[in-house]
């Protein structure tokens, strides 16, 4: 039984053996032929005819005409008729960093590929809200001042700058006296009351006039007549009228037509006039405004639109040394920079701030404890 065994191991050994030089063998059988075994040169050629060499008629023949070849012009319809691909260029692998207006471009081209309901949304920044200047009124960045506000001014520009200063003291002085003054108690002028009782005269005969108008009315209104059935006769004579009526009527209108059109020369010269007061009217309104806005302007103060009434600085006569060094300082040049900017609309006085209480936090002293827990 044991010998059996082996032998049979030693048959599988030498079948594996004979495999393995069976395979190596047709590997390296290849490379022991020579190349006249593995090549072979055709120097014989083939026994074939070949084809006769023919001259292209559209080349070589002068007596081609290409205008008389039909199945040219039928090849050059079909290549009108079938779509021509277009050639699509190579696409650069470096994309391009900044856009046409110059602005980086944060999105692939993958992403910029995609449908516009999958492609990520971009959110554009907007920019701060700017408040820009105003440039309806007339106003210059630096005032220059008057000649009689000058450190050495003369006689006459100094008393005229004087006398605006004191005139504008003066009203803003009435100005607040009248605001401060009370109101007079159920007192009235002899005016008013002339007038009062000028209207309820008035009121009284108008209402009597009105009860005399009722009654003279009510008695001159006819009573109703009771209709009663017409005759032939009478039917005619009726439509005879209104024929007349309607005939006549017609012939108004005729002669009010006629009349139109013969007063057409003055109804041109009227309309002309009209025009000619409107444009004049326009041109008025025009300087007016343009007058207006050379003015000073009103400001924005705490949400209301007011104008800036500032004292006009100057020195008085005692107070002129004539000499630079020596002359008392007047107004601010703070308060004169906070003022160009106010008339300019580039700053804006707002109401002051109130400053938010914080909410106070009830704490209870005792806690209570619920019924069950007793």
């Amino acid at each position: 039984m044991v010998r059996k065994r082996k032998l049979q191991r030693i048959q599988e050994v030498g079948a594996e053996v004979e495999a393995a030089l069976l395979e190596q063998g047709e590997a390296t059988k290849m490379q022991t032929y020579s190349d006249e075994h593995l090549f072979a040169i055709d120097t014989a050629g083939s026994k074939a005819k070949k084809p006769k060499k023919e001259k292209d008629p559209a080349v070589w023949s002068s007596k081609f005409n290409p205008t008389k070849a039909k199945s040219m012009d039928a090849t050059i319809k079909q290549l009108a008729a079938k779509p021509q691909p277009k050639k699509t260029g190579k696409k650069s692998q470096v994309e391009n960093l900044w856009g046409s207006d110059g602005a980086a471009i944060t999105t692939t081209a993958a992403e910029r590929a995609l449908d516009e309901y999958v492609a990520p949304a971009v959110i554009k920044k907007k920019a701060a809200l700017v408040r820009p200047p105003s440039t309806k009124y007339k106003i210059k960045p630096v005032e220059v001042a008057a000649s009689g506000q000058s450190y050495h001014p003369d006689f006459e520009s100094h008393q005229d700058v004087l006398a605006e200063a004191v005139a504008k003291k003066l009203e803003k002085q009435a100005k607040r006296e009248a605001d401060r003054k009370p109101m007079a108690k159920g007192q009235l002028s002899e005016e008013t009351k002339a007038f009062i009782n000028d209207k309820d005269s008035s009121d009284e005969e108008e209402e009597e006039a009105e009860d005399v108008d009722d009654d003279n009315e009510e008695s001159a209104k006819p009573k109703a007549k009771v209709q009663e059935k017409l005759t032939r006769s009478e039917r005619n004579r009726q439509a005879r009228h209104k024929k007349l009526t309607k005939e006549i009527e017609t012939r108004k209108a005729g002669k009010k037509l006629l009349k139109q059109i013969n007063t057409v020369t003055s109804i041109t010269g009227e309309l002309n006039k009209k025009e000619k007061n409107a444009r004049k009217a326009k041109e008025v309104k025009k300087f007016l405004l343009e007058k207006k806005l050379e003015e000073e302007p009103e400001i924005l103060i705490r949400g209301k639109k007011q104008k800036l009434n500032r004292d006009t600085i100057v020195s008085l006569t005692e107070e002129l040394s004539g000499n630079m060094r020596t002359l008392k300082p007047k107004g601010s040049v703070l308060q004169d920079r906070f003022d160009s900017l106010l008339q300019r609309n580039m700053i804006e006085i707002g109401k002051p701030k109130k400053m938010a209480k914080k909410a106070t936090k009830f704490v209870p002293k005792h806690k209570y404890r619920n019924d069950d827990e007793i």
